[in-house]
This record gives C-alpha cells, sequence and structure tokens, in this order.
C-alpha cells in the first residue's frame, strides 16, 4: 500500500483488539461437510466459511457474522462473490436481516424460508472491472482479502428459549467465487462450510467501559514525539517504509494532543483530543473521538493503556468516513513492542497495537482500495505512538451524593442505571434502590433510567466533604410494540404457520391487543410485555383449493404493523385433474372509475378516471381465469399503472377476481377487493361487485355466447371507507368515499372463453407425438408445412420464399464486421468472422427480387450469434435490405438497417444503417463478377456510423456506443449469388452436396448458432457477451479513471 493510501488512515492512532473468527477445531472431507473429526481444519482445507458464535438475551435481537478464512501459506485468496445458504435453528430464532460492509444493503439478495435464508452478492462484471481499475491506479485491492465478515445476519430470538442453545450452519451448497474480470469459483473440496451456534442467555453480561472508582488524584497532557501507522501490510519493515509517520513537537509540527484526568483507583479519561489536519495526496484527512479515551496507568510498573473509537472523515464529507475501536498499550502487541518510563511528574510512553481491526468501509471506492479498507486480517495493522507526558498532582476537594430512586408511588426501583453526564462515573440501584458517588465539589447533571420508565435527568450539586441527599422519582413509561412477521409457502389443504414476534421498544410495560389476518381469517390476541420483552403470536391458517396463489398476511399492535408473503401452491395431484378445464380471457375495452361524485353519472365520467382499452400505450387490464360452466375465479390479473390528476396509482387484487358468467343469459359478475397504492405515500383498498346488471344509476350489458363475447359491467354503490394515510392524496382523491350511490365504476370487457383439452384430445395428441418420434419424415414434412407460413425479414430458420419475376439467392463465404478499430489489419483481427457456406455453423442467407437493375429481399436470415459464455445475440433486418445490381458490370450495392438484440433482449437493442458497395469505400475495396445464372459479389462499407446505443450504460460502455468516427467501423461480406433460383432452396449448393456425399451437412438447420471466441468480444459483437466484459489495457483503464 501506498503513502497516499495510509496517510488516510494512519491518522486513526491505535485500535481495539478484535477477534476474527477463529478456524473451526472440527472439520470434514469433501463427503461430510460437517462430520467431527480431530484434525484442525486448517490442515485439511485451504478455506473456512464459519458463523461466529454468538450470545443473545432471550426475547432481544442477536447478530451472527458469517467469517471466511484463509489457511493457505501465501493468503491472499480474495473474495469477489458469494452465494451462502445458512440453516439455522427457526423454533428459537426468527430470522430479520442480512447486512455486509462489503455491499449495500439494496445489492444484497436474501431470502429465507423455514429454517433457511439464503444470502447472494454477486457484482456483476463492469463493478468489478471497475474497482479492478481504481485498485491499479490507487495502489489498491481490487476485492476483499480473505478472514473477512462476509455478511452479518441478525435474528430475534424467542422469549422462552432462554438457557437453549441455537445451532447455525453454512451448507455444503453454497458457493464464493475470486478475480475480478473473470470469476472463478472456489473448489468445494477446498472449503470448510462451518457451523456455529447462539446461545440463549437470560440476561448479557456489561462488557463495556467501567468508569473511575474514587476521586481524582491528578491531571495530565500527552503530545505525540512520532511514530507511525499502516493498514494492510504484511511485515513491521513494509509498514514504517509504506506507513505515516505521526507529528512530533519537536519538529515544530502540530502535534497529537492528549488532554485528561487520572483517579486514585489507577484509571484515566480524557477532557480533550485534538488531531491535526494532514493533506495526504490532496486529501483532508480529520479524526474525531466522539466519546472519551480511557486507560490505566500505573506509574510504578512504567505501564499505560489507551482506548476508545476514532472516526476519520475524508475531505470534510462526513458520506466519506469510516470508524474503528482501539486498544493500545506499552506491552507487547505481536510484533510491535511498547514500552513506558514515568515518574510521578511524568515521562515517556511508547504505546503499540498490532492487533486492530478495521471493518468499515467508507463507501467510496477509490479512498477504501487506496486505504486498503477493509482491513480484516490480525497483525497486518500497525499502530506505534510515542508520548511526551506531563502529570499534574491535584488536591481536588470531593463530597458525595447519595439516594434512592423509586416510582410514583414511593416504590424503590433496583437496577436503576444513574450516571454522571458528560463523565464516565456510572452506578446501578441496588435491591432497595439506593445508589451513591463520590465526586469532585461543583454542579452534576445526573442521568437516570430504568425498565419500564421514563429516562430523567436531574441536577445535584456537590460541596466539599458534604454529602448530597437526593432521592430521583421517575414516571412510568408507555409501551410501544413492534412486528416482525415471517409468512409460510404451503401446498393447498395444508396449514400455513404465520410466525409474529412482537419487541416492547418503548419506555414502558404495557398490554395490547394484536390482531393478525391472513385472506378472510384473522385472530385477535392480547400481549403483555415490559420493556425490551419480546413474544411470538402463532396463526395456523388452514388453506384450501380456493387459496391458491400470493396472499399477504399482516400484523396490526397499537404502535406498528408488519407484512409477509404467503403462498399457496396448488395439489400436483388436483392440478392434474384441473388440466381439463375450460379457460377465461378477460380484457378491458374502457370504462371509467370516479370517487364522491354526487351528481350523475354523466358528471362523474367527466371527472372521473378513464380505465384503459386493449391497444392503449400502457396496455389494458388482463385477467386470466377458469371457468366450469357457472362461475369463474382468476388465476392472474394484471392492471397497468394508472394516472389520476398526476398521481401515479399501483392497482393490485390481492385475493384475485371471481363471479358468475352465463353465455346463455348474457349475465356476468366481477368481485374482489382492489388496492390502490400510491408509491412513496400510501394504499388503500376497497371491495367491489360489477354486474353486467343495474347497479344504482348504473346500468350493465352483455352480448355473450359460448366462445365469448362483450360485456359491460357496474358497480355504482361500493363505498370506499379506507384512506391512504396521506392528507394531500387523500384530498385529491377525495377519501373516505362512504356516500351510497357516489362511486362508480363502469367497466366494458372483451371475454374470451375456450373449452380445456378433454382426456381423450391429450391422449390423442401424445399418441401423435409419439408416432412423430417414430416416424421422423412425418415429423420433417410437417416443419415443412411449419416453414411454408413463415415470412418476413428475421433471425429466424428460413421459411420457403415464393417470389415472382427474376429471383436471386445468395449465401455468405466469409468476411468480418469490427467497431472502432483504426486500420484495416486490427479490424481484421479484431472483428468477427462472418461464416462460410457449408461451415459447422449457419450462414447468412439473402432471397430477393430483381427487377430493372434493382434488387429488394423477400428474407434475410442471420444466425443467432453466440458466445462462448452462452449469450445471445440477435441480428435482424426489420425492413428488409436492397439495392442496386448490374450482371453485366459486376457491379452491387447493398443498403439497409441492422438491428441488433444483445441476449435476444429488446430492452438492449441498438441499430445502424450499412451502404455496402462492390467498389470502394474507405479503405475497403469490393468486387463483383455475374453470369447470366451466377456470381460473387464482394461488398463493402468503411464509412458507416452507430448513432444508437442500447441504453444500457454497462454495456454502451463496454461497446463504447455510440460509434460516430467515420472510418473506424469496417463491414466485408463475400457472397455467392444464383440468379432464377427457387427462394426454398438453397440452390446448386444442395445439388454438389449430395453428388459429395455430404447432403446432410449442407441441408443444415439455418436457426443454428456462431459461436464466437474471446477475441472477437472485442470486435462487433463483442457485446453479445451482455455481461462478460471486453477488455481494456491499464493505460486505457488509467485514462478511464482520470476522466472520472
Amino acid at each position: 500500500m501506498g503513502v497516499v493510501a495510509l496517510a488516510v488512515a494512519l491518522l486513526c492512532l491505535t485500535a481495539v483488539p478484535a477477534t476474527a473468527a477463529g478456524a473451526p477445531q472440527t472439520n470434514a472431507g469433501p463427503a461430510d461437510t460437517h462430520a467431527s473429526t480431530d484434525v484442525p481444519a486448517s490442515e485439511v482445507v485451504d478455506y473456512a466459511v464459519v458463523p461466529e458464535d454468538a450470545e443473545g438475551e432471550a426475547g432481544d435481537r442477536v447478530a451472527v457474522d458469517i467469517e471466511a478464512i484463509d489457511f493457505t501459506e501465501d493468503g491472499d485468496g480474495d473474495v469477489t462473490a458469494y452465494d451462502l445458504t445458512v440453516d439455522y435453528d427457526d423454533e428459537i430464532l426468527v430470522f430479520d436481516s442480512a447486512e455486509s460492509f462489503l455491499a449495500e444493503d439494496e445489492d444484497l439478495d436474501v431470502e429465507q424460508d423455514n429454517g433457511t435464508v439464503s444470502v447472494e452478492w454477486n457484482p456483476n462484471a463492469f463493478e468489478n472491472a471497475y474497482d479492478e481499475m481504481i485498485a491499479e491506479v490507487a495502489d489498491g485491492e481490487a476485492s476483499p482479502d480473505m478472514n473477512v465478515t462476509l455478511v452479518t445476519l441478525e435474528f430475534a430470538s424467542l422469549s422462552d428459549y432462554a438457557g437453549e442453545t441455537a445451532e447455525i450452519d453454512v451448507t455444503d451448497d453454497s458457493q464464493m467465487w475470486h478475480g475480478t474480470t473473470e470469476l472463478e469459483s472456489y473448489d468445494g473440496d477446498d472449503v470448510w462450510w462451518g457451523h456455529g451456534k447462539v446461545d440463549i442467555v437470560d440476561e448479557l453480561e456489561d462488557d463495556g467501559p467501567s468508569g473511575p472508582d474514587g476521586p481524582q488524584v491528578g491531571e495530565f497532557t500527552a503530545v505525540s514525539q512520532g511514530g507511525f501507522v499502516a493498514f494492510n501490510e504484511e511485515t513491521e519493515a513494509d509498514a514504517r517504509e509504506e506507513g505515516v509517520e505521526f507529528p512530533a513537537r519537536s519538529d515544530d509540527e502540530t502535534p497529537i494532543q492528549i488532554r485528561g484526568e487520572i483517579f486514585d483507583d489507577g484509571s484515566w479519561q480524557s477532557t480533550e483530543v485534538s488531531f491535526p489536519t494532514l493533506e495526504a495526496s490532496g486529501m483532508d484527512v480529520d479524526v474525531y473521538v466522539d466519546e472519551k479515551l480511557y486507560g490505566d496507568i500505573d506509574e510504578d510498573a512504567d505501564h499505560m493503556t489507551a482506548e476508545g473509537e476514532f472516526r476519520v472523515v475524508i475531505d470534510n464529507d462526513e458520506d466519506t468516513s469510516f470508524e474503528f475501536e482501539i486498544a493500545s498499550l506499552t506491552d507487547d502487541s505481536n510484533a510491535l513492542s511498547g514500552s513506558g518510563d514515568i515518574a510521578d511528574d511524568g515521562g515517556a510512553v511508547t504505546v503499540v497495537d498490532n492487533e486492530f481491526l478495521v471493518e468499515d468501509t467508507t463507501g467510496d471506492s477509490t479512498v477504501d482500495s487506496g486505504l486498503g479498507l477493509p482491513s480484516t486480517e490480525e497483525g497486518e495493522n500497525w499502530i506505534e505512538l510515542p508520548l511526551d507526558i506531563e502529570i499534574t498532582d491535584t488536591d481536588v476537594p470531593t463530597g458525595s451524593v447519595e439516594g434512592t430512586v423509586e416510582s410514583e408511588a414511593g416504590d424503590p426501583i433496583a437496577n436503576a442505571d444513574v450516571n454522571v453526564v458528560d463523565e464516565l462515573d456510572a452506578t446501578q440501584t441496588d435491591e432497595d434502590g439506593s445508589y451513591a458517588f463520590d465526586l469532585p465539589v461543583g454542579t452534576y447533571d445526573l442521568a437516570v433510567d430504568a425498565d419500564g420508565y421514563y429516562e430523567t435527568t436531574v441536577e445535584v450539586e456537590i460541596e466539599e466533604d458534604e454529602t448530597t441527599e437526593r432521592d430521583i422519582a421517575l414516571e412510568a413509561g408507555d409501551p410501544a410494540l413492534e412486528a416482525i412477521l415471517v409468512g409460510d409457502e404451503v401446498t393447498a389443504g395444508e396449514t400455513a404457520e404465520i410466525v409474529a414476534t412482537i419487541e416492547n421498544v418503548g419506555d414502558g410495560a404495557g398490554t395490547q391487543d394484536v390482531v393478525l389476518s391472513v385472506g378472510d381469517d384473522s385472530m385477535t390476541e392480547s400481549v403483555t410485555l415490559d420493556v425490551e420483552e419480546e413474544a411470538s403470536v402463532f396463526f395456523d391458517w388452514e388453506t384450501s383449493t380456493d387459496d391458491v396463489g400470493e396472499h399477504t398476511a399482516e400484523i396490526e399492535t397499537e404502535d406498528d404493523t408488519a407484512s409477509a408473503e404467503v403462498v399457496v401452491e396448488a395439489d400436483d395431484d388436483e392440478a392434474e385433474d384441473a388440466e381439463g378445464a375450460d379457460t377465461v380471457s378477460v380484457t378491458s375495452q374502457g370504462g371509467f372509475i370516479s370517487f364522491s361524485e354526487p351528481d350523475d353519472v354523466e358528471t362523474a365520467r367527466e371527472e372521473g378516471l378513464e380505465l384503459p382499452a386493449e391497444g392503449d400505450d400502457d396496455g389494458a387490464i388482463e385477467v386470466e381465469g377458469t371457468y366450469n360452466g357457472d362461475t369463474w375465479r382468476s388465476t392472474s390479473v394484471d392492471f397497468p399503472d394508472l394516472d389520476a390528476d398526476g398521481i401515479t396509482a399501483e392497482v393490485s387484487v390481492p385475493d384475485g377476481l371471481e363471479g358468475e358468467l352465463d353465455p346463455e343469459s348474457d349475465y356476468m359478475t366481477v368481485e374482489g377487493t382492489l388496492t390502490v397504492t400510491i408509491p412513496d405515500a400510501g394504499s388503500f383498498s376497497f371491495d367491489v361487485e360489477l354486474t353486467t346488471d343495474g347497479s344504482g344509476a348504473l346500468d350493465g350489458s352483455g352480448d355473450l355466447d359460448a366462445d365469448g363475447g362483450s360485456v359491460t359491467v357496474v358497480d355504482n354503490e361500493y363505498l370506499v371507507s379506507d384512506e391512504s394515510g396521506d392528507d394531500t392524496i387523500d384530498t385529491v382523491l377525495d377519501l373516505p368515499a362512504t356516500s351510497p350511490g357516489e362511486n362508480w365504476l363502469e367497466l366494458e370487457l372483451s371475454v374470451d372463453i375456450e373449452e380445456g383439452e378433454t382426456p381423450d384430445t391429450a391422449a390423442a395428441e401424445d399418441e401423435d407425438e409419439a408416432d412423430k418420434e417414430d416416424d421422423p419424415e412425418q415429423s420433417a414434412a410437417e416443419a415443412s408445412d411449419d416453414d411454408e407460413s413463415t415470412s418476413g425479414e428475421s433471425a429466424a430458420e428460413p421459411a420457403e420464399v415464393e417470389v415472382d419475376g427474376e429471383s436471386f439467392v445468395a449465401h455468405s463465404q466469409g468476411g468480418f464486421i469490427s467497431f472502432a478499430e483504426d486500420g484495416e489489419d486490427q479490424a481484421i483481427e479484431e472483428g468477427l468472422a462472418f461464416p462460410v457456406q457449408g461451415d459447422d455453423d449457419s450462414h447468412i442467407r439473402i432471397v430477393g427480387t430483381i427487377d430493372d437493375g434493382t434488387w429488394e429481399s423477400e428474407q434475410t436470415v442471420f444466425p443467432t450469434l453466440v458466445t462462448d459464455s452462452g449469450v445471445e445475440a440477435e441480428v435482424s433486418a426489420p425492413d428488409g435490405l436492397s439495392g442496386e445490381i448490374n450482371e453485366e458490370t459486376g457491379e452491387m450495392t447493398a443498403t439497409g438497417e441492422l438491428e441488433v438484440a444483445v441476449g435476444g433482449d429488446p430492452d438492449t437493442t441498438f441499430s445502424f444503417e450499412i451502404d455496402t458497395t462492390t467498389g470502394d469505400s474507405g479503405a475497403l475495396s469490393g468486387d463483383g463478377s455475374f453470369s447470366d445464372d451466377s456470381g460473387s459479389a464482394t461488398l463493402v462499407d468503411n464509412e458507416f456510423l452507430v448513432d444508437d446505443t442500447t441504453g444500457d450504460t454497462i454495456i454502451d460502455s463496454q461497446l463504447e456506443l455510440p460509434v460516430t468516427e467515420s472510418g473506424t467501423n469496417w463491414f466485408e461480406l463475400e457472397l455467392d449469388v444464383e440468379f432464377d433460383a427457387d427462394g426454398s432452396e438453397s440452390g446448386d449448393a444442395g445439388d454438389e452436396s449430395e453428388e459429395t456425399g455430404a447432403a446432410e451437412e449442407t441441408q443444415q438447420d439455418y436457426g443454428g448458432s456462431l459461436v464466437t471466441s474471446f477475441g472477437q468480444l472485442t470486435g462487433f459483437l463483442g457485446m453479445v457477451a451482455a455481461g462478460g466484459l471486453v477488455t481494456f489495457s491499464l493505460a486505457s483503464r488509467v485514462a478511464v479513471f482520470a476522466g472520472l
């Protein structure tokens, strides 16, 4: 790591020792990942991914770190991506969330189900390449080293399991990758997927800093006299050479300065800590101590410690900062040795720390790479800080304060926290509620807090050699119940178990009614909780076939709501029985909806929101369902987003739609609950019952037969009692709308009824398919019939084309295409070679007609292009190709638009125009020669531009789109041309192949694949990888970085 990187980090002084996850002492080989053995994992595998053991209070949150450990000698393993599956004891723990300092929360893909949570972090290739580029420029790391916390899982422990232990296992179907531009998976046989445990206890021990015990006896000032700090350095020599030196007072620099108080128990605490601002490669680095530094000092033993937390801010930007804790000492710390020489009036110490870790990051990849953050391997971070200390004895007059903490009713409160504000002095009350402090003379604020009560602060005056009596009464607090809800996934007919965890995060104990609901069912349970106590509420929901689909379970306390998804899947056996059921498809053809309009229907229609019709830009309402001859029920409902007075509304039907359907009487109903969500505002729901009969002032209608038809369903009687919760939205939408007859809904629908496949029909089709397998000629004949129905310009398998007048068929015989290349040789080397007829891959084929020296294509077929990684790109000429042709002179041109769909995705498509010729174009020269019935042409274009982009920033960056510099794009296509050819045949080539016995090879599938090499990815269609990465030279990466 360079000086630039370290200058930022090294002012962070010393660090608290933190222990990385230790190597597991049980291990298994590949056959049994978790089998117990006496051999340490480090002797069997190279790496381990293990949950760190944790401890949590019953009814409280507990965090479990998943650690990656490197056992190899060089220790250079890194982590670029991972996909972890973690099993946990869901009888004791309820999963809450996952977070990682390696990525933002939104970059983690987290799923959990029935005691298993999967966490995936997989940055795309462009992000990895960018990080690698930054690392090369900043002399840092492109991806985190091993010996790092991959992810922290947070659970809620259920309140009834104190004294129990929950097992946590990383399963062996997990994966972890390393590398940047080319991800490589760690071999599963080389990784120990470990296990850990969570001990559930009644109460955790307080391991925080203890305050001074006794009066102040002195004060001190310490100033830095040099030293250094370094991150991510393997040896002391490298650390001293690459690290940043601390300032020394003797060098006329502003030193680090610490002022503090010394107490008679040998402890000390800071009253002031100041760091000078350092400039590191143009960056300002400020170090802050938000709380106090503290430690011990022993003048007789020449011993001192210094502990605390530091915050480092880069360039005065609080968003670019990181934190870590410190614990330095005058004794040995790994490879560093401290020292001390302390007398009554002061002396000199050197405090060191070679054990601290920095797991935080700034979030800026450039800064983090330069600093080597996170720096999580013990022994690779170094701090050495020499200090000159001046000690002054103080004869501070003292007094004391004592009293009782009690409730408003006068009952003593045990275990209440009593803290001296802005000091480290703290205590807890005894069983009788009593407390006492010895303090220097002065005025102090005492902060008093206890479970179930509001915190209060009182002022006390301490007088010399006097005891101040101060009883403190606390007001009982109010409860506040927060909820976490976990859904379930079951098969219809099974019981879905929905689990809610309720925690009292308020200031007092209390009782509340909790309502848990799903579908049409709900339950209410009374919950009583002390402060910070948790309880679990279970709801067993009996499902049926009517419940198939996705449902939202909700829980509501007086203070909070939560929801979770409950999925009911169809029973496979019942699904097979339902395969022959009739289906119904419904599509909206217009209509309107209006709230709180008391006038007539015309006013409601004018003031209401127009509903979409099929063919509208935003799409129509579409419903698919099943129909049994009398009633119908939706299997899917799709609403487009609606715009109401500039407000975007997302409409959903959480429990589906259903109703009656009788074609003979032209009758249909539509019933269900509509939920309207206003993004970033709120949502509201209401029930509708639409009918083709009359409803209030609205009249419906129907025109149906056995195949469907059209209906107008109406509802002028529904009410909207719900509100969105946003005052502005509710005002605009006139919510709530609870006056009968003032809400209007009219929906025009087209209805399509399809008769289900009978078992006899299905059996006949299965038998027919079996016959085709036994008779390839029959199958081929039917495929040929299918081809006859294909028309237009596409990249699919070519159809037989019937043409009038003189015709031709052209087959590619080679050539190439390349983008953004400066010379022809480089364009040929880096470009994509076009296929030759007879290659294993399909070739380009053009079928066209000729009329008075001009030609137009009837069909243009490009093979699907496939990269080594399996990503496809589809090339087409959507409007065909055309040009001029002169059989006597051998001149030919071809112009048109080519469209490329990366990955076959129409959302990542770009297009460009070509104007090829057999003459000269830029640095390319074409050629042509024709006879009466055949010929050849080499078409070239070195002047075309690509102004379009795919719209995907990453793909466009990789392809350098748009490419608008003339002469840098290259196109050369060699063609064999047959005149007066039958467009359904491949011309003479087919006959020639028969003569050579290669008929099967020639009669190839034109929808086949063209596999490109990695080198070709940097030419035309390098982007076909669509997630693969065009390679950049180091120079180009530096140039990009400089441009950023």
